[in-house]
């Protein structure tokens, strides 16, 4: 898995998305994410979080909608890390 916190995931040139966090949940990566003003240089007050799928080598994201599962990751994504 690699390790996406603190970088960018570009959807297209006015969509990006900065990783906060990243956990593992039954062998898929997920990242607590926020999105970024079409320039880059600053943040909104969007916040998601979003499921990575591989495939054919080449990653792929999307957001995560079931509210059963987002509560569970949260829970985890949302967690103080430790010192």
């Amino acid at each position: 898995m690699e390790n996406r916190t603190n970088k960018i995931i570009k959807f297209s040139e006015n969509e990006k998305y900065f990783v906060l966090k990243q956990a593992v949940y039954k062998g898929n990566s997920y990242f607590m994410t926020v999105k970024t003003t079409p320039d880059g240089e600053d943040f909104t007050n969007e916040f998601y979080v979003m499921q990575e799928t591989k495939k054919d080598g080449k990653s792929y994201f999307s957001r995560v909608n079931d509210t059963k599962l987002l509560d569970l990751l949260l829970k985890y994504l949302d967690a103080p890390e430790e010192a």
